[in-house]
This record gives C-alpha cells, sequence and structure tokens, in this order.
C-alpha cells in the first residue's frame, strides 16, 4: 500500500521535516505535488531535479494537510482525482497558502476545465500530460519566481 505523503530533495533520496520561513533564504524552492498516481508524483519530482525540493501527495485531503503543517512555494495538482477533484483542491489551497503558485495538470485539455481552474483555483498554469522536460523546467521556475514575488511584496506591505 502506498503511503500518503513523500518528502524528496530534487532527484534524490529521502528527508523529512517542516521547514521554517527564516529556512526560506537559504533552501531549495518547495514544491508540492499532487496526484492520485505515485507514479506520476514521482516522475514530477524527478523532471523538477535538484533545483527544487518535492513532496509528494497522492490526495486532495493529504496535500491540504501538508499545506497546514509546511510553507510551500509552488502547487502542482492533478485535475481529476477521486474525492477532491483538482480544482476543487486548489481553491481551498489558495485560501491555506495564498503566496503559493497553483498548476494545473491533465491528461485532457477540455477548456471548460481549464477556465474553471483560473477562475476557480487561481491558476498561475496549465500543464497537459504527457510532459515536456523543458515546460517542466519553464513552469516550476516562472511559479517559484511568482510565489518569491508575493512573498517580497507582503513583506514590504507589512514593514
Amino acid at each position: 500500500m502506498e503511503c500518503a505523503l513523500r518528502l524528496t530533495t530534487g532527484s534524490f533520496g529521502m528527508s523529512s521535516g517542516a521547514l521554517l520561513d527564516s529556512d526560506r533564504i537559504s533552501r531549495l524552492p518547495l514544491v508540492l505535488v499532487v496526484d492520485d498516481q505515485p507514479e506520476v508524483c514521482h516522475v514530477l519530482s524527478l523532471l523538477a531535479g535538484e533545483q527544487y525540493q518535492c513532496v509528494e501527495a497522492f490526495s486532495g485531503d493529504a496535500a491540504l494537510q501538508v499545506l497546514t503543517d509546511t510553507d510551500v512555494d509552488v502547487i502542482i495538482s492533478d485535475l481529476q482525482m477521486p474525492g477532491m477533484n483538482g480544482i476543487e483542491f486548489l481553491r481551498r489551497a489558495q485560501s491555506v497558502r495564498p503566496n503559493a503558485a497553483r498548476i494545473l495538470i491533465s491528461g485532457c485539455s477540455n477548456p471548460d476545465d481549464i477556465v474553471e481552474g483560473i477562475n476557480k483555483g487561481h491558476i498561475l498554469f496549465f500543464l497537459h500530460k504527457p510532459f515536456d522536460r523543458l515546460a517542466i523546467h519553464a513552469v516550476l521556475q516562472q511559479a517559484a519566481q511568482h510565489s518569491c514575488l508575493l512573498r517580497d511584496r507582503n513583506r514590504l506591505v507589512e514593514e
């Protein structure tokens, strides 16, 4: 039986523990990958490479628990999952971690799903399966920068 959560560092080994905000300055961007198929999560984590630390969750509920406990920079969620679909998960994730950039992935490209993802899930990007390695790298880079800019803006507003 698969575990509901897995944390990987780049394309190597396992590590554990939540990261504090003070660790954010010197650490890799943290990406939450959510898909009910563990092999898809693993492929995305491998494609992210050594530039990102990835946490994998295999359901929307498990991913929401991760977001409650851990401040992530980027969320990648599959559209079609049992229980809570990706759009509902991203809608809820937006209220828990508003600074995290949200990416929706799907094997089907129904325009209505994409529009609903933008409107309800506040997604920054939509990616179509199967994944292109270069597209994943470009989207992750843009998403991590977006998240960083939002955090900097909020910090400056507070000061």
